[in-house]
């Protein structure tokens, strides 16, 4: 992944279960590019967990990932 942002070719990393990574990617996206053509949204995680004996905090984090963040990135962009 880039870490530059003249980079104009790589990507930009993100923590998306920080509570204020939509903003700051919104920023640094539009920052650097005119205008978005596509958004790549693409982060998932699957802990192995029994259904009816999951931990609410492996729940939690589980939706956070796969639900909020491209909620939340995607609301951003538009």
């Amino acid at each position: 992944m880039a870490q530059d942002r003249r980079d104009r070719s790589g990507g930009l990393r993100t923590d998306r279960c920080s509570e204020n990574y939509h903003t700051k990617i919104t920023h640094l996206v539009s920052n650097v590019f005119i205008i978005l053509d596509v958004l790549v949204s693409n982060a998932g995680i699957c802990p192995f967990a029994e259904f009816l004996t999951m931990p609410h905090a492996v729940w939690e984090k589980t939706r956070q990932v796969n639900l909020d963040g491209s909620f939340y990135v995607t609301q951003g962009m538009t």
